[in-house]
């Protein structure tokens, strides 16, 4: 059996693990940060193809748990791999939620493929960066609608009676 290696990166981003769910299944966000292009069928057994530098890799969904995990299983090699999965998790932390990916490579592919997932976690997180929710130190600027209204009224005033 030849040796593989176990690559794994994660980087934290600011945004729920639904949101960062669906950037992991749907094609259309698939293809903002994985690929050049992606079709997915997201459910267990769907088929997933994944685009990029006039290469074609087809797989699998073998895991699917909506907030938390995506497992798939590459299927278009000739000769039998040992492992060929790759699977994200996700966990919510304090600053948003760490995606963790977890992929294997044979030993004279590892160094180009932990260089592949550090420059597509980072466009994943660049997505994200943009739409992050404003933190506690620099809140956002509201209208004082509420206060305009209150203003605008008439104190109310009562009438007693006299004997």
């Amino acid at each position: 059996m030849p040796q593989i290696i176990l690559i794994e990166k994660s980087t934290v981003i600011q945004a729920t693990p639904v949101r960062l769910y669906k950037a992991l299944t749907d094609a259309k966000q698939l293809s903002r940060w994985l690929a050049d292009q992606v079709e997915s069928d997201p459910y267990e057994g769907g088929q997933v193809v994944v685009h990029y530098d006039d290469h074609e890799k087809r797989g699998e969904y073998r895991r699917l748990i909506r907030g938390v995990e995506v497992g798939i299983r590459w299927t278009q090699f000739d000769e039998p791999v040992p492992i060929d999965l790759t699977g994200f998790r996700l966990d919510k932390v304090a600053q948003g939620t760490r995606v963790r990916v977890i992929d294997f490579a044979m030993p004279e592919d590892a160094a180009e493929l932990h260089t592949l997932w550090t420059q597509r976690l980072k466009r994943l997180k660049k997505l994200y960066a943009a739409q992050a929710v404003p933190s506690k130190k620099s809140p956002a600027k509201r209208k004082p609608a509420a206060k305009a209204t209150v203003a605008a009224r008439k104190p109310v005033t009562r009438k007693t009676k006299t004997k």
